[in-house]
């Protein structure tokens, strides 16, 4: 009985990372780096005649749609780093993905834990109770890794019991370096043709020690399990 519910679990893991997959693929026509190009000028021109308008309107849009799992988070940094300046567009770069990570986590949790817990209540105190031991190392290593996009995890801190807030705000430090990333290469957005154009020695190198230390953090989980074990 266990198992079946754990496979019909995964299953529905699986079904909400297709429908993910289904609404990025539809939204890529909309939301892409052709369509930032084309209003870049206008935006700017805006920016600079409304200035706190726009800050805000930026964090309201951008929470909005990242947090609806649209492809938005990488174009909408670059967005600021060009329209805005540098210190400011940072500010706005790391209080939009604290947001971002603290409304989504928020959302999944009014309106889905509570039906999922019904139904696979046993599986899900289990891992609680591992989030509960090790949950930040977790969140250390999901978002220093790079592996899985931001709103997965966020969806997937939303089915646990871990804090909300201080997933958030550990979610933003670990992403500093890839926020600044992107917003320092807000300059380059009129010229790029892809977004794998921005990908230089420097950046690649930033990437790289993000995975080195994201794999030291996974060392360490494997060791304080051994110790507890």
């Amino acid at each position: 009985m266990v198992k079946k519910k754990t496979l019909r679990l995964i299953a529905v893991v699986g079904g909400l990372l297709s429908i993910l997959s289904l609404v990025n693929y539809w939204a890529g026509d909309i939301i892409s780096l052709e369509r930032l190009q084309l209003y870049h000028q206008p935006v700017k021109v805006f920016v600079e005649t409304n200035f706190m308008l726009s800050s805000i309107v930026f964090i309201v849009i951008f929470v909005s749609l990242s947090s609806l799992s649209l492809p938005v988070i990488s174009l909408g940094l670059l967005l600021i780093g060009s329209v805005f300046p540098l210190a400011w567009a940072l500010c706005l770069g790391y209080v939009s993905f604290f947001f971002h990570c603290l409304i989504m986590v928020a959302g999944v949790r009014y309106f889905f834990r509570d039906m999922i817990m019904k139904r696979y209540q046993v599986e899900l105190e289990k891992i609680n109770q591992n989030i509960e031991k090790n949950g930040m190392y977790y969140v250390v290593f999901l978002r220093l890794s790079l592996l899985v996009p931001s709103p997965i995890i966020n969806m997937a801190a939303g089915l646990t019991t871990i804090n909300n807030l201080l997933f958030s705000v550990v979610s933003t430090i670990c992403f500093i370096p890839v926020i600044s990333m992107l917003v320092y290469s807000g300059k380059l957005l009129v010229m790029i043709n892809t977004l794998w154009d921005l990908y230089s020695h420097q950046n690649l190198i930033i990437l790289l020690v993000l995975a080195s230390i994201s794999l030291g953090v996974l060392w360490l989980i494997r060791g304080r399990d051994k110790r507890s074990g």
